[in-house]
């Protein structure tokens, strides 16, 4: 990435790493555009030869949104949910596109899974990290 670029920031409010990420991108030269999760849906994504939010290009990514948050605040409730779908179906793209450096892009496998302690576990099992024996019950 060279000076100038926007980098997009979605973060939840309160969120202690977003203020040195923003001061670090600054320093960089990268142009920080932070973006609350919750209005993500609300926001116009464009994502073809390049990707734009809301009118703005695109070169990189930092998603700092919660597992379990919410990228569709603000929906009636007959349309919460399919905003929410779609809301994640556009951050899946943007993050996945070309032209985007994503900085913590999760795969497909993650991104769709119930993120519980037995998938996490399993992962660093498989990247070679060491994990401690399953216990169930009392020792005898």
């Amino acid at each position: 990435m060279s000076r100038g670029e926007v980098v997009l920031i979605l973060g939840e409010g309160g969120d202690p790493l977003i203020p040195p990420l923003q001061a670090a991108l600054d320093a960089t030269g990268l142009r920080p555009l932070l973006m609350r999760s919750e209005g993500f849906a609300s926001c116009r994504v464009t994502c073809d030869e390049s990707v734009e939010v809301d009118g703005r290009l695109i070169q990189g990514a930092i998603d700092r949104s919660s597992w379990q948050g919410c990228l569709a605040s603000g929906f009636v409730a007959e349309d919460a949910e399919f905003a929410e779908a779609e809301a994640r179906a556009a951050l899946l793209d943007l993050v996945s596109h070309p032209q985007v450096v994503p900085l913590n892009r999760p795969d497909p496998q993650t991104w769709y899974s119930v993120s519980s302690w037995r998938h996490w576990r399993d992962r660093c099992s498989t990247a070679g990290m060491t994990i401690t024996a399953m216990v169930s019950g009392s020792p005898r």
